[in-house]
Parts: C-alpha cells; sequence; structure tokens
C-alpha cells in the first residue's frame, strides 16, 4: 500500500525531533565548572566559547546573611557547606538537618583566572529575592532580601549585569532569601560572558518569543474568526483559538518573562499566578478541542473529570496564597501527563478507525507532549535541555492549520463533484453552484489581503517606532548623541566614576565665526560643514569617550578615565589642532576656529548640571579672551 507524501513529511519532523537534541553545542561538556565554591576560568576564552554558566559547587551558609567583605579576609566565615548551582536548596544538607523551601542563605563563588576587562552577568531568576554583589560591591537586586516573610518580598525582573574587572580574581557573592514559594534557591545559573555576547543571546531569546508570539497570536485570531464566522458551528475552533491565547501568555510569563519588559512594574505574585493559571487552563482546553474532533474516541466522564480538577487547581491558585498553591504543581504535572496520555490513546483509535484527520493530529500532539512533557522535566531539575514546549506547540498548529486545509480541500473536491452531478439536471442549479464557488474564492482572497495588511502594519509600526527611538536620542544633522541621550550619559558615567573611584572631563565647545559661514555660504554648506566637523572630531575620540550636539554650532566631549588635567589638556589640544585644517565643502575651502572649556569630575563638581554649566562658562572666558585656545573652569578662580 502507497504511503501519503504528507505522512512522510510528518514523520520525517518527528525524526527530526529526536535527532537535533542529540545535536547540541559539544562545547557544553567542556566548560568548566565550580568545584569547592571556586571556578578556575585558566584557559577559558569567553570571547570564543560564547556565555558560560556559573554551575557547580558554590559555597552555602544557610540561614545567614554574610557581608561580602567578609569573603576578601584570609579566614572570612566558619566552614561552609556547599550546593549544586542551577538547583532548588530544598533537602539539602546544612548544618547537619534537611532544609525546605522557605529560609534565607548566602552564595559565595570565586573566580580564578579571570582576564581583566568588561564582563557581563545574566540573571534569570531566584527564588524568590536576591542581592549580588561582585569584589565586595552590590551591582544588582531582585525584590526585597529579608530573613522573615514580612521584612522581604519577592521579584521578578531579568537583569544584565556589566562590570569591569581590575583583578585576577572575581568574588560573588549572593543573597537570597524565600519565603513565597515551595521551592527556593538558585534556580538557574549565572551566565557570565562579553557585554555584547549576554546584550545578543537577550536579544535573541526575546526575539524568538516575540516570534513565537506574535505567531501563536495570529492563529488565536484566526480560528477565533473562523468560529464566529461559521456562526459558531465549530467549537473545536473555539478550544483550539483558547488554547493558542493561553500559551501565548505563558509565554510572556516564563524564559526572557517578556511582560516585565511592558510593564516593569508587574509584581512577581501577579507573574507567578499567572504562569500556573496558563498551564492549568491548557490542559483541559487541550482535552475538549480532541473531544469535539473525536467524541466516540473519548470518553465525556472524563473529560468532565478533567475540567472539574483543573477548575478546583485554579480556584486554589487564585484565592489562595502563593506559598501554598505552589505545592499543587508536581501533582498537576502529573495529572497534565496522564491527561495527555489519555489524549494519545484517543487520537491513536481515530487512527486505527480511520478518522478524517487522524494521523495529522496524533503526530502534531504527539510533538506538543513531548515537548510539554521535556519542559515539566527541566522544571523540575530533571533533566537540563531547555524549554521547548512554544516549539512544539508552533508545530501542532501547524498540524491544526494542514488539517483544516485538508478538510477545506475535501470539502472543495465534494463541490466540485456535485457541482459537476447538479449540472446535468438543472442549469439553474448549476449557475448557484459557480456563484458559491467565486463567493468561497473570494473569501480566501480577503483572508490572503488581510494578513498581507497586517504583516504590513506591523512593519510600518516598527519602523515607526524605530525612527521616534533615533529622533529622541540622536541629533538628526550629524548623527551624534543629542542633548537628552548627552546628558544620560553624563548622569552614568558620574555613577561609574563614584563606584569606580575615577575622573573625567567634560568639554563645552563653540565653533568661532561659524555664524559668518552660514551667511557667506548658505545654511546648506553649513549643515555640511557640521556633518563634516562631526565626522573629523568622532576618529579622533576613543570609543569611551562621547561626542554630543547640544544645539547650533556647539558641541560637547565626555572624556572618561583621565589621571589629570595633561589628559584633558592633550585632548583639548587635538582637538584644535583638527580645527587648524580646512573643510572642503562643494569645492569651497572654509575655515573656523573652537573655543573650549573644561570642567573636571570631581575636582570642580559632582553634579551633572554644575559641570555643564561651568564648562560653558570656561568656554566663554576663552571666547573672550581671544578665541581659539581652551580653558579650565579651575584655572579662572
Amino acid at each position: 500500500m502507497k504511503i501519503p507524501a504528507y505522512k512522510h513529511l510528518i514523520l520525517l519532523i518527528l525524526i527530526a525531533f529526536f535527532i537535533l537534541p542529540s545535536c547540541r553545542n559539544k562545547t557544553e561538556n567542556i566548560l568548566p565548572r565550580a568545584q569547592k565554591g571556586i571556578l578556575d576560568c585558566q584557559g577559558v576564552d569567553i570571547r570564543k566559547t560564547g556565555p558560560i554558566p556559573l554551575a557547580g559547587e558554590w559555597e552555602f551558609h544557610w540561614k545567614k546573611f554574610i557581608a561580602p567583605e567578609l569573603f576578601l579576609m584570609e579566614h572570612p566565615t566558619d566552614e561552609p557547606s556547599y550546593i549544586t548551582v542551577p538547583g532548588a536548596w530544598n533537602d539539602t544538607p546544612a548544618v547537619h538537618e534537611k532544609i525546605g523551601g522557605n529560609g534565607f542563605a548566602t552564595y559565595h563563588l570565586r573566580l580564578t583566572s579571570v582576564p581583566p576587562g568588561d564582563v557581563a552577568f545574566k540573571i534569570i531568576f531566584m527564588a524568590t529575592a536576591y542581592r549580588l554583589f561582585i569584589n565586595g560591591t552590590l551591582v544588582a537586586e531582585n525584590g526585597r532580601v529579608g530573613e522573615t516573610r514580612d521584612s522581604s518580598h519577592p521579584g521578578l525582573k531579568p537583569q544584565i549585569v556589566n562590570f569591569h574587572n581590575e583583578r585576577k580574581d572575581m568574588d560573588l557573592v549572593l543573597h537570597i532569601s524565600n519565603f513565597h514559594h515551595r521551592v527556593g534557591g538558585s534556580w538557574h545559573a549565572i551566565l557570565m560572558g562579553t557585554p555584547c555576547d549576554i546584550a545578543s543571546l537577550r536579544e535573541k531569546n526575546l526575539g524568538l518569543n516575540l516570534f513565537l508570539l506574535g505567531a501563536i497570536l495570529i492563529m488565536f485570531l484566526y480560528h477565533l474568526s473562523l468560529y464566529i464566522i461559521l456562526k459558531r458551528q465549530s467549537r473545536s475552533l473555539l478550544y483550539f483559538s483558547l488554547v493558542c491565547l493561553f500559551i501565548a501568555v505563558r509565554i510572556m510569563v516564563s524564559g526572557e518573562y517578556y511582560l516585565t519588559h511592558i510593564f516593569p512594574g508587574l509584581s512577581w505574585l501577579v507573574i507567578n499566578r499567572l504562569e500556573y493559571l496558563s498551564f492549568v487552563a491548557t490542559v483541559p482546553l487541550l482535552a475538549m478541542f480532541a473531544f469535539s474532533l473525536y467524541p466516540e474516541e473519548m470518553n465525556k466522564v472524563i473529560v468532565r473529570i478533567i475540567q472539574a480538577v483543573s477548575l478546583v487547581i485554579s480556584v486554589i491558585i487564585i484565592i489562595t496564597p502563593s506559598w501554598f498553591y505552589t505545592f499543587t504543581a508536581h501533582g498537576y504535572q502529573a495529572f497534565a501527563v496522564l491527561t495527555g496520555l489519555y489524549i494519545l490513546y484517543a487520537l491513536i483509535l481515530s487512527l486505527l478507525r480511520r478518522r478524517e484527520g487522524g494521523f495529522i493530529l496524533l503526530a502534531g500532539f504527539l510533538l506538543l507532549f513531548l515537548t510539554a512533557l521535556n519542559d515539566i522535566l527541566h522544571d523540575d531539575g530533571i533533566i537540563h535541555t531547555g524549554y521547548f514546549i512554544p516549539a512544539g506547540l508552533l508545530m501542532f498548529i501547524f498540524s491544526q492549520a494542514f488539517l483544516l486545509s485538508f478538510k477545506f480541500s475535501h470539502s472543495f473536491r465534494d463541490v466540485e463533484i456535485l457541482s459537476a452531478s447538479l449540472r446535468k439536471k438543472s442549469a439553474d442549479l448549476e449557475l448557484k453552484n459557480i456563484t458559491l464557488e467565486k463567493t468561497h474564492l473570494k473569501m480566501e482572497e480577503m483572508n490572503r489581503g488581510l494578513e498581507e495588511k497586517v504583516r504590513e502594519r506591523t512593519r510600518e509600526l516598527a519602523m515607526a517606532s524605530e525612527k521616534l527611538e533615533n529622533m529622541a536620542h540622536y541629533d538628526q544633522l550629524t548623527g551624534v548623541p543629542n542633548r537628552w541621550l548627552f546628558y544620560d550619559r553624563l548622569k552614568m558615567i558620574i555613577e561609574q566614576s563614584l563606584r569606580e573611584k575615577s575622573e573625567f572631563a567634560v568639554f563645552y565647545m563653540d565653533l568661532d565665526g561659524f555664524k559668518e559661514v552660514n551667511d557667506e555660504y548658505g545654511h546648506e554648506t553649513g549643515d555640511k560643514t557640521l556633518q563634516e566637523l562631526s565626522d573629523r572630531l568622532g576618529k579622533l575620540l576613543r570609543k569611551s569617550d562621547t561626542l554630543g550636539r547640544l544645539g547650533g554650532d556647539e558641541f560637547a566631549f565626555l572624556i572618561p578615565g583621565i589621571k589629570d588635567s595633561n589628559d584633558a589638556m592633550q585632548t583639548a589640544e587635538k582637538i584644535l589642532s583638527a580645527m587648524h585644517n580646512s573643510f572642503i565643502i562643494n569645492e569651497k575651502h572654509i575655515r573656523f576656529t573652537a573655543s573650549i572649556g573644561i570642567s573636571l569630575f570631581p575636582t570642580d563638581s559632582m553634579n551633572s548640571e554644575d559641570l555643564i554649566k561651568k564648562a560653558d562658562k570656561a568656554m566663554y572666558l576663552a571666547k573672550k579672551s581671544g578665541k581659539n585656545r581652551y580653558l579650565f573652569y579651575k584655572s579662572i578662580n
């Protein structure tokens, strides 16, 4: 018997699902792991390996918040316990006793042989509040850490921490407290990499999540629209659209927790409830969907039991505190697996009984079930593969779409056969059938047009958003940071310099006689001159320096990392020297000079507004003193 081509395709997809996990990057097996609280990075180049997890044995101090400074001493603390990260602290031996989910602790890890330079850390979630110190400096916190339920508060917001390391080793200290979840501790390993790689990783994860979210929401709207258009004749379309909706919610409250990017103030309690409810609601909807398609293969009483159990769990999640309802997780996960097995059993029966679309739906649901099972085992720490249920659902959605088109094609074929038969009997009926066919084709064309309009509108909104973002932060003529972005970077460098106890300089530059350039050659030539000037100045500066246009012919510079005023003086002389060469615009040689005022942090001020004002005042006096020169603010007092 010849096997249809689409069944070969589905079998290949299933085989690929089992083969691809074995093709994961083998570098995971050679990455260093912490042993006895020390992770040796000798021979590890994060620029080549990419981000690495800080996994393995961390020092563990139960019911103690140890000051990070103590770990920098020769004999900082008493004899520690050790705990495996990632993982929960539940049932971990500490001080000769088994511990539960509630409590607080200090985690400590020392990284050795770390090359100096800029590194970044990616933190997903710690259950359920934490503070992170690096080399004794507080660099990140989430929620409020406390020793009691009343003094602590859970928090959930994935963070990226950029840190400049000047030592050969790094000392990481985590204070974690949990009084709101059944499981506490460091569920996810902190990732360390270059700032560029870490930022790229988050962008890739968010991009994938948004792609899946967009695809699933489109299918939700599509099937809901079909349900409404078909006048509620097929409940399977409604149930399937609701499955898409709840999975879309789960994507937003898991992984990169995209919902926290949209609503930064959203509490952990709300997000955790949504995460649990989206999972609990999906299970009975899948059972109802399968029952609506194959009622003879599924028992109605069992479906009602699935609905009742899910409803009870949902009520518990809504009305009870988090420390209570999180205990339902393992039990309901087992119930969900049993429900999935029952649905698989019913779909296999439909295939054996040659029900329409049975093979297609079985293949799609099998992928969904396997990815859901993988996520449950991964979430419980039994395996470490990653979360794949959105991809499994996407394949399930495609199988449903394929089944829908399969049914439509069969319906279309039946209509053609019926039309041919009726044409022999009545010319009037033939005309009606032709009209019906045209209407059907028009509906398909309208659906395609609507989808294209949605895609076009989405592209337009993305382009408009990107343009507005650029206009808000960059000067539209020269392309350098505008006043607002310059002030933001000034405030950031003040905070950084306070932490690192370093100095920087603020230059305020005004072009001498540039008004005459506009008057003599016109504003178009003047604009091109400003663009050429910005390009020329940008080539003089370091990557860490910032050039900004404050308006008109006024520019400002941020020069970080200077040791004394001599460093600032050398930079100022380079800028003035660059002005000596004429600007060739439209075959015209244009010359002008500049006056620069310089203020120093923290010598002149530690306030951003004062630094700008004092640099401006020094520039004014430099211009008054003969132009084409620079002047330090401290020299005029």
